[in-house]
């Protein structure tokens, strides 16, 4: 060894500035000295071998030695995040923000499988596809998860926003607890594959990248410590592609269903993405009885049916968590314009959701991004119709009539101040918004322990959401529940 990294072509150490001088080929048999002269390099090295070098100090194929950096997502290998970016920066003007450091850019090209697969390993120590002993869906493991996640973001990346929970008021009930998350997780087709960046042009740019924020969701919904038992998620388009891959290995199981016309479609039709519900529930603890999907209807403005359905779409599956009855979850995504017609939509939907729940005849969960304030907010351009009517319509279940409750609302005394916090310009976006607007609702027999509180105002960085320090524009919201015990029959009642 000369003491220089090696030739990406020869292998063989030597000065990079020598090397790539032109060598005619008349020289090329003629004997140098190794430390002048390690054969014919080319003046331009290609760039996954220079990404290789300059992460590693190695040749492609070489094993690697332990540099003390989290991997380069693009090389696949360890190395310093500063040397990984002279290669590839090209596009770093574009990632600064005031006071935000720049994250790099050979994150940008790693396909989702491979992406997986690294999680897989790291959380696991396990290959894909073979058996996984250590998914044994613990605290310590879900953490696994998340660090495992933060190990392929470069060292520079921001910490998530830190989060708390609050316990609820309701007096404590035995029963078989549950973990509910909602998460409206941003379409890739609204944000950053709209060539208009859905607006949010107060973040970062790089920042809503696909091959960012998918991590960046990945450590979102795993990072408290728990494992949810059942997600509810909007705005979903990459299911196939990213959330199903991934959740199936950690032993879930899911059902999808896209909206007949994804707005992803006008945004980005160039991505071929269109965006949808989907829901997941564990299968080791969770059994799916039944599952079923519903399109919502449009109607007049005097309420009748035009016969016609809206671009809104539910699922709804009966699900038996392990020692207690059987329930309905449910996630859904209503119509999202902020207008009095929008709002009347809203309650119409709402209305047609809570008559086709009553149906089940079984308690209730419903995670969702209603797109609804709830009432008497000071500054509403219109009355709230949809949020009153959620939490009012009674539902006759067994002979007892009774309404939704939202879970927040009951262990906090009231809604939080905010799950959407953004700043957006085009398209008739109105500057910055702070509302609530994504709900977990459930039936009265099923009680709520304690709920996730979106981060403090004074974490938020003045671009908002998303961004470095979050992957959405809507925060993740998880309840804690408690289920009945399931009824089981004595043996005088057989």
């Amino acid at each position: 060894s000369s003491g220089h990294s090696p030739c990406p072509e020869t292998g063989r150490g030597g000065d990079r500035g020598t090397r790539r001088k032109v060598v005619d080929k008349e020289e090329e048999g003629k004997e140098e000295e190794e430390e002048k002269h390690v054969g014919v390099c080319p003046a331009k090295v290609p760039v996954h071998e220079q990404l290789l070098e300059l992460c590693t100090n190695e040749r492609p194929g070489m094993p690697q030695a332990s540099s003390g950096h989290p991997p380069c997502p693009k090389a696949g290998r360890e190395g310093d995040c500063e040397a990984r970016r002279k290669v590839d920066n090209e596009d770093e003007g574009n990632c600064r923000s005031e006071g935000t450091p720049y994250v790099g850019a050979c994150l940008a090209k790693v396909p989702a499988q491979e992406q997986i697969a690294q999680l897989l390993e790291l959380c696991t120590n396990a290959r894909p596809g073979m058996a996984q002993p250590l998914l044994r869906r613990t605290a310590s493991l879900s953490g696994d998860i998340e660090g495992a996640a933060r190990s392929l973001l470069p060292a520079e990346t921001p910490a998530l926003y830190p989060r708390v929970w609050v316990n609820g008021v309701e007096a404590p009930r035995e029963g078989v607890q549950l973990k509910f998350m909602q998460f409206n997780v941003l379409a890739d087709g609204l944000s950053g594959e709209d060539p208009s960046k859905g607006g949010f042009n107060a973040v970062p740019p790089q920042s809503l990248d696909w091959q960012f924020r998918r991590i960046n969701l990945v450590r979102e919904i795993f990072r408290q410590g728990v494992w949810p038992d059942i997600i509810s998620m909007e705005e979903v388009d990459h299911y196939y592609d990213w959330f199903e891959p991934l959740l199936t290995q950690l032993g879930y199981a899911g059902k999808y269903k896209a909206k007949p016309n994804s707005p992803c479609k006008k945004t980005a039709p160039h991505s071929g993405l269109e965006d949808g519900c989907a829901l997941f529930w564990r299968t080791d603890t969770v059994t799916m009885m039944n599952i079923e999907t519903m399109n919502f209807n449009n109607y007049n403005d005097d309420g009748t049916l035009t016969g016609e359905k809206s671009n809104q779409v539910a699922i709804l599956a009966t699900l038996q968590v392990r020692g207690a009855v059987p329930v309905v979850a449910a996630v859904t995504h209503l119509s999202a314009a902020k207008t009095v017609e929008g709002e009347q939509a809203r309650s119409q939907q709402m209305n047609e959701l809570i008559e086709h729940l009553e149906t089940f005849q079984l308690p209730c969960i419903v995670g969702l991004d209603m797109n609804a304030e709830p009432p008497n907010v000071p500054g509403a351009k219109y009355p709230a119709k949809a949020y009153p009517l959620a939490i009012s319509k009674q539902m006759l279940i067994h002979g007892e009539k009774a309404p939704l409750r939202s879970a927040y609302a009951l262990a906090m005394g009231k809604e939080p101040n905010w799950t959407t916090w953004k700043k957006r310009t085009g398209r008739g976006k109105q500057g910055e918004v702070s509302h609530t607007i994504d709900y977990v609702l459930i039936s009265p027999e099923i009680r709520c322990s304690r709920v996730l509180l979106p981060p403090a105002d004074k974490d938020v960085v003045p671009e908002r959401l998303p961004g470095w320090s979050y992957p959405s524009d809507h925060v993740a919201l998880l309840a804690e529940l408690s289920l009945p015990f399931a009824v089981t029959k004595s043996v005088g009642d057989i």
